[in-house]
């Protein structure tokens, strides 16, 4: 049998025995089988280990290269269509942990958004109000800048003078006044873990803003703390 072509794979007989003419089978396309038989075999007789040489015919060859260049350029096709998928996927990914971070940042996410700073309200050595009892008082801002002014009030309580002269904004609880703005600047706990403090003549003061009743040589001080 005249071979058409180069042979394709070469196969172990393992369990089988062929006798009589030489079969061909089909497969992908038809196969020649080429079998190396015993020299003293009256019959051509096939034992397990010997080798089967498979040709295709030219015909089978040629659907088959014809095929194989179609699959192959369906596959091409397909991984570009995936490769793209996967681009755009990431884009999309990319995108919203960019609006997700920019929301952490502007604290919408992960907190309460603490409200922004607003024009101070006075400024160093400034003399604010009118009243017959006055007393220093002195701003620490987050980066620990100081503005110390004056105030005058016919208040009694530190806080209701402060709050008289819009030095200080806050809210009223259970604890008294809670102060989240002084001097325009924002310290919310809620928001960010920061808080104004009080202290009176340098030490931490034990009583709120609101209750504290003013004594006159004292220096009353608010200070942002974490």
């Amino acid at each position: 049998m005249k071979n058409l072509c180069e042979p394709v794979a070469v196969r172990q007989i393992s369990s089988l025995f062929l006798t009589g003419n030489i079969p061909q089978f089909s497969g992908k396309g038809h196969w020649h089988i080429v079998l190396r038989r015993r020299k003293r075999a009256a019959q051509p007789e096939y034992l397990p280990g010997r080798f089967l040489l498979l040709f295709p015919d030219a015909a089978s060859a040629g659907r088959e290269e014809e095929t194989e260049k179609k699959l192959h350029k369906e596959t091409k096709e397909m991984d570009q269509k995936k490769n793209n998928k996967v681009t755009l996927l990431l884009i999309v990914l990319c995108v919203v942990a960019l609006a997700v971070a920019a929301l952490f940042a502007t604290g919408v996410i992960g907190g309460k958004n603490a409200a922004p700073d607003t024009a101070a309200v006075v400024k160093n050595g400034d003399v604010v109000g009118k009243g017959a009892v006055q007393f220093p008082f002195v701003i620490v801002d987050k980066e620990g800048n100081e503005t110390a002014v004056t105030v005058k009030t016919d208040k009694k309580t530190v806080g209701e003078a402060l709050l008289d002269e819009k030095i200080v904004e806050g809210d009223m609880g259970d604890y008294g006044l809670y102060v989240k703005k002084v001097n325009g600047i924002v310290a919310d706990y809620d928001a960010d873990q920061t808080y104004w403090a009080f202290y009176i003549d340098g030490a931490y003061a034990m009583t709120g803003v609101d209750v504290t009743e003013i004594v006159e040589g004292s220096t009353y001080m608010m200070k942002v703390e974490k």
